[in-house]
């Protein structure tokens, strides 16, 4: 078994390889997961494992989604005798999150870059069956998941994420404590879920492509972008200002603005 970090194969790029090596950082991860021992915590892509022998060391049962074949096969030999850890050897954005219905999941990781947003898209489309998710990403995205209106970084992913989850930025990272070392920062940022009684979407379909169409022509004024889906007519029979550009509108407005199409709720 590996010992040291020359031991291990070189890191893939075609998965979006970029190993935590701080143990300080990775143990400031695991404090910010909400998970009580015996709790389930389902950990992205664990790779040498930095995290998973934190998360164990907390009595969390630990499921491990790891794609890549030998580091599978590192995590079965390093953890596999822990009754508190098993192994799923799959592609995560593959994986049927349903079946941990019932059980009080929390989802950790360390995201490979080029996945981050489908699998932000997955956890908000799965989400009754997770309790949170604790991400580490690019810093540059995850300050435009917690993006506020009215400033560069708000925007599609935004506000689809914060239409569904309560969203905090609570660690900011160096890319000095990855090997091999990116070239862009990171940031982990913790979600919780908002409950089916708050303000939400009635059809999420409508709401992503009213957002998107928005968000596709930032620069013009919504009475323009928007008038596939409100036509003008509409556009005066509504109370709503359309002379706004789309960062100048609050998620509430927007989530207000897609319950008010006409496939969900007559005008």
């Amino acid at each position: 078994m590996p010992k040291g970090f020359n031991d291990f194969p070189a890191a893939k790029k075609s998965l979006g390889q970029n190993f935590l090596i701080d143990p300080n950082i990775a143990r400031k991860i695991v404090e910010a997961v909400p998970a009580e021992p015996g709790e389930t915590v389902l950990e992205i892509g664990p790779g040498r494992g930095i995290l998973t022998q934190i998360l164990l060391a907390k009595n969390f049962r630990v499921v491990a989604v790891e794609l890549d074949n030998f580091y599978a096969d590192y995590l079965k030999r390093a953890f596999g005798k822990n009754p508190n850890f098993s192994l799923i050897h799959a592609d995560f954005l593959a994986l049927k999150l349903s079946q941990f219905s019932g059980q009080p999941i929390h989802v950790v990781g360390n995201l490979p870059y080029g996945i981050t947003s489908p699998v932000l898209f997955k956890l908000i489309e799965e989400r009754r069956f997770t309790r949170s998710a604790t991400l580490m990403m690019q810093r540059e995205v995850a300050e435009r998941v917690v993006g506020r209106p009215r400033t560069k970084n708000y925007g599609i992913l935004s506000i689809w994420v914060q239409t569904f989850a309560n969203v905090r930025l609570i660690l900011k990272v160096p890319s000095t404590v990855f090997r091999p070392r990116p070239r862009v920062e990171s940031a982990v940022i913790h979600l919780t879920w908002k409950s089916q009684r708050e303000q939400i979407p009635k059809n999420d379909v409508y709401f992503l492509r009213l957002i998107k169409t928005a968000f596709q022509q930032r620069r013009k004024l919504l009475r323009n972008s928007l008038k596939t889906i409100f036509p003008p007519d509409i556009q005066e029979r509504m109370e709503f200002n359309f002379n706004r550009r789309p960062e100048e509108v609050s998620i509430d407005e927007w989530i207000h603005l897609s319950n008010k199409h006409p496939s969900t709720t007559p005008f």
